[in-house]
């Protein structure tokens, strides 16, 4: 399976993501209305062939998840509306394949680097 979405899963527990982190050749996620506040993020590092990440209207009342920073194929991270707090983590800058951003209607604070590779960066309300 190359391509995954999950769309209002609030009774999604530990188990169920586990098995998306197992998922070797997962290249295109989407989860939409999740809470994550509940579960541990490490999952997330398991991706290594993820090339977009997009996760929309769903709660993590936490700072951005570091394992996303282990996605070195990286080339799409939306995280839009996610209730993210804290600095926005200087780890972004070394995901060199990256080419579009959005972390948009979120609590995040702090300096973004500037990433020359990046097409689009969208922080916007």
């Amino acid at each position: 399976m190359e391509e995954l979405s999950l769309s209002r899963f609030v009774l999604l527990n530990e188990s169920l993501f586990s098995w998306i982190g197992d998922i070797k050749n997962l290249v295109f996620l989407t989860l939409e209305y999740g809470d994550f506040s509940r579960t541990s993020n490490s999952w997330i590092g398991n991706l290594i062939k993820l090339e977009a990440l997009v996760i929309l209207n769903s709660f993590f009342s936490a700072p951005i998840p570091p394992e996303i920073g282990k996605l070195k194929n990286l080339k799409i991270l939306s995280l839009n509306n996610c209730s993210l707090s804290g600095n926005i983590p200087a780890w972004i800058a070394n995901l060199k394949q990256l080419s579009y951003v959005n972390l948009s209607t979120n609590n995040l604070s702090g300096k973004v680097l500037l990433v020359t590779f990046l097409k689009r960066l969208d922080f916007t309300e």
